[in-house]
């Protein structure tokens, strides 16, 4: 995680690994993340897509998948969060974390 006010810089070095096909997957979630703490989900959506591309640890797809289904519902994207909070649900069942923020998706979708 970047420091307070070093988000610029921390994205830059990890951008630097964008190219490596051992680090690529594991920068883009650190990117993400990194626009998730300055409050630009929508530049994090992008990456966290990318991360989801590659070799991750099963800890870091639960992160990509569960920060990705947050950020699309953020946005009011609600379909798309949906899609990824099941998703997430489906492939980490005992996860409970998830089931608030699938619930208040599912109340923005109206179901």
């Amino acid at each position: 995680m970047a420091k307070r006010g070093k988000h610029h810089e921390s994205i830059a070095l990890l951008k630097t690994l964008l190219d490596n096909e051992t680090y690529s997957a594991k920068a883009h979630l650190q990117i993400a993340w990194s626009y998730d703490n300055q409050g630009k989900e929508k530049e994090a959506v992008e990456h966290y897509l990318t991360s989801l591309t590659g070799p991750l640890s099963s800890i870091e797809r639960f992160d990509a998948l569960f920060g990705l289904a947050i950020n699309y519902r953020s946005l009011g994207m609600y379909s798309e969060a949906l899609s990824y909070f099941e998703q997430t649900i489906s492939e980490y069942p005992s996860c409970i974390e998830i089931q608030p923020f699938y619930a208040m998706c599912l109340y923005n979708i109206g179901l």
